[in-house]
């Protein structure tokens, strides 16, 4: 098993002062909370393709994900975020008015938003995906299992945890999102209390709605990325290609693995992992044929349905 690679791409919130004053529309906004961190993914060798393209195909994915997913975040939530802080500011400052009109605005925030998604339970604030890889193989990934097993039975559970680590390969979205049902009041209860000269329990409901952010986790299997885009490239070879055929069957054979990989760590059912191994199978028998390209996306589109399945079910057969 080798070096573990981590590259952190975040969706950050506590520095947005400046564009929330701006008023900026919500896509302008969700883009401004955008910071990127890149590093160099594993890629095993004899892929029939340059590592370094796959590579950059693979970021590229997780970028569009960012992309997509930051589009959903409200910028009237992460307002009424900075407002509350602000608020908490001015309490300590002894400014209880600029302090009531912080937290009203905040709650009007709030109530705009109920009001155009009266069926919205939670308010997505920020996002963070973070990648996780390794550059292994399947007899890797067993030998670690078995490490693993061994340490099980003999109590040493901290080297199991390191060694659970090792087989991480994965991105890990992680949602940071307002509960509607628990703010407003906190928000109105802050204002009374400060009203009452009761400046303590302002800050103190304040700081628990600050504290009460729900954050949910979403899991994509990264062997499944790299299946995808091993796919894509065995479509994108030209007739004239040198080696035409032994390229693509190539790419086959090492989205294959990748699923293969992607089954062992328990990312996809047994059920899934047959269905793509056999379309992946299916492609490679008619490779230069009409029907290769119709099999391949096939297996792109089972893929892309796939990549987070164990995200959705902790009872996966592996």
């Amino acid at each position: 098993m080798k070096t573990k690679i981590i590259s952190v791409i975040g969706v950050l919130l506590f520095s947005v002062f400046t564009s929330i004053i701006n008023a900026q529309s919500s896509s302008e906004l969700a883009n401004s909370l955008i910071s990127t961190v890149s590093s160099e993914i594993n890629i095993p060798k004899g892929i029939g393709m340059k590592k370094h393209v796959l590579e950059d195909r693979i970021q590229s994915k997780v970028l569009l994900d960012i992309e997509e997913k930051s589009s959903e975040l409200v910028s009237d939530g992460i307002e009424s975020i900075e407002f509350t802080k602000m608020a908490i500011s001015a309490i300590k400052e002894d400014d209880r008015g600029l302090a009531i009109d912080h937290i009203s605005s905040a709650l009007g925030r709030i109530e705009t938003i109920r009001l155009r998604n009266p069926e919205m339970v939670s308010i997505p604030i920020r996002r963070v995906v973070r990648t996780d890889d390794v550059d292994t193989d399947l007899s890797s990934i067993k030998l670690v299992k078995e490490n693993i097993g061994q340490a099980l039975n003999e109590n040493k559970f901290h080297l199991a945890r390191k060694e659970l680590e090792a087989l991480i390969s994965e991105v890990r979205v992680e949602t940071t999102s307002i509960p509607i049902s628990t703010f407003p009041d906190l928000l109105k209860g802050a204002i009374l209390s400060i009203e009452n000269n009761d400046t303590k329990v302002a800050i103190s409901n304040l700081s628990t709605m600050l504290n009460t952010l729900v954050v949910d986790k979403q899991y994509i299997s990264l062997p499944c990325m790299r299946a995808e885009v091993l796919l894509e490239e065995s479509l994108t070879i030209q007739p004239g290609h040198t080696d035409q055929v032994a390229n693509r069957k190539l790419l086959l054979a090492s989205a294959r693995d990748q699923i293969n990989i992607a089954f062992e760590l328990g990312q996809i059912k047994k059920e899934s992992y047959q269905i793509i191994e056999s379309k992946i199978e299916e492609a490679k028998r008619t490779i230069g044929t009409s029907k290769f390209k119709d099999l391949v996306e096939d297996a792109v589109t089972t893929i892309a349905f796939t990549k987070n399945e164990y995200n959705e079910s902790d009872n996966i057969e592996i």
